[in-house]
């Protein structure tokens, strides 16, 4: 999907890097520093679990998003 392992996780790529209120809250968590830590801020950014298109987070590679999520921290 685009370069992504799954839509899940394009789709939480998609709006946390064209939401700029998503864009602004991620860069201020800055880098994660583990899995867990990824799924913190993502519990975060989508307190209902899924995007507002309804992509379950769940659904999204972690590793992929945490490698998203330290290259914005940067």
């Amino acid at each position: 999907m685009n370069g992504w392992k799954n839509s899940a996780t394009w789709n939480v790529a998609l709006w946390i890097g064209n939401d700029e209120e998503l864009y602004r809250e991620a860069l201020e968590h800055g880098g994660p520093d583990s899995y867990r830590h990824t799924e913190q801020i993502l519990g975060t950014l989508f307190p209902s679990g899924k995007t507002p298109d309804g992509h379950s987070i769940d659904d999204a590679d972690t590793p992929e998003v945490m490698a998203f999520l330290q290259e914005l921290g940067e």
